[in-house]
């Protein structure tokens, strides 16, 4: 009887649980502070905070500098540990020898990254969920509130992931590799941004300010 590979290399996953989890559980564990943890201290906080956050349009106003730097940091960071291996010469051979396609290794890596930046949101997803029906918070936000916070972090973190894994393939070092993944992500919004104030300086009655 033939045998048959696996389509996922259980010990490959393991060994990348263990070299970059921990990033994952510092994601999981700042998103657990900014949103369960606030809507609790909000909770059983004086009347006149709890007034404030009930006029809030949206979860990301909750610590929202906090939740910006995780959005912005970890999956860059995610990347860049994961893929450290093309980067060393030693982890590269190694990572190349075993038998597997190169194809193969790396849809192993990059699911596993997505799966790692996926899963810290869907629990604090979950909690908030539970809470939102224990404790009545129909006030403070609705499900379609949580629904959109979630969806949109998914996204956002998702595009950056992908963006740091690209230009971790085309860089040589993992340092450079951090700083261009936010050039290559920041740049068309910088080149815009001065385009729209140079044309409107050129241009009577350009909207640069739209």
């Amino acid at each position: 009887m033939p045998s048959k590979m696996s389509l996922f290399n259980k010990e490959l996953m393991l060994q990348m649980g263990r070299s970059t989890g921990w990033i994952s559980v510092i994601y999981l564990l700042g998103l657990l502070f900014v949103l369960p943890i606030r809507i609790l201290l909000i909770l059983y906080s004086d009347s006149d905070n709890f007034l404030y956050y009930q006029s809030r349009n949206n979860l990301f106003q909750y610590d929202y500098e906090i939740q910006v730097f995780l959005i912005a940091i970890a999956p860059v960071i995610l990347a860049v540990f994961l893929f450290r291996f093309l980067h060393v010469k030693q982890a590269a051979d190694l990572m190349h020898s075993l038998p597997l396609k190169r194809e193969r290794i790396f849809h192993h890596y990059a699911l596993t990254g997505m799966v790692l930046l996926i899963l810290p949101v869907a629990i604090v997803t979950g909690i908030v969920y539970i809470m939102h029906f224990t404790y009545d918070l129909g006030s403070l936000f609705t499900i379609h509130d949580l629904l959109y916070w979630s969806g949109t972090i998914i996204v956002i973190t998702l595009l950056l992931y992908i963006a740091s894994v690209f230009v971790g393939i085309m860089t040589g070092i993992s340092v450079v590799q951090a700083v261009l993944a936010y050039v290559f992500l920041f740049f068309p919004i910088g080149i815009t941004v001065l385009l729209s104030y140079n044309l409107k300086i050129l241009l009577y009655g350009f909207p640069g300010d739209f």
